[in-house]
């Protein structure tokens, strides 16, 4: 059973979910958002820090130790950086 999201979830178990759904949940050249990774309800009860952060340690995963299996592409209107699975 997975591990509900919320306030109190620590930025290591928002990173974990977040490359967890990044490669089971999205498809090859899908385009996609780290607020796009979790349930809306899960994402609406972390606060705006947190997801600040994680965005930061997404995109650091992702240039880093994910960069064969995702890349950086251009930035939403809402300044939402987006991403795209290989």
């Amino acid at each position: 059973m997975k591990k509900q999201i919320n306030k109190d979830t620590s930025l290591e178990e928002l990173i974990d979910a977040a490359i967890y759904s990044a490669k089971n949940n999205v498809n090859s050249k899908e385009i996609f958002t780290v607020k796009d990774l979790f349930v809306g309800v899960e994402w609406k009860r972390l606060p705006d820090s947190s997801k600040k952060q994680l965005g930061i340690f997404f995109h650091d995963f992702v240039k880093n130790q994910g960069k064969d299996g995702y890349a950086a592409v251009e930035k939403t209107r809402q300044n939402q950086r987006q991403y795209k699975k290989k």
